[in-house]
């Protein structure tokens, strides 16, 4: 049976580090998703609005 003890510690050992790459990998989704929100909530000043360069940037770099 020492075979079956060292394949299912094996098993815990893979399973432990594959749950901790996820939860690591979710909490970068959720920070980069703070960030984001921050962003775009964040109020631009008068003169962005006011810039015509600035409504030229907005045109190209949006999605088509």
């Amino acid at each position: 049976m020492p075979r079956g003890r060292t394949a299912v510690s094996m098993l815990l050992v893979v399973v432990a580090a594959l749950g901790v790459g996820y939860l690591g990998e979710l909490q970068r989704t959720a920070d980069l998703e703070e960030v984001d929100s921050a962003l775009l909530a964040d109020d631009l000043p008068i003169d962005a609005y006011l810039d015509s360069g600035f409504d030229a940037w907005v045109q190209n770099d949006s999605p088509d």
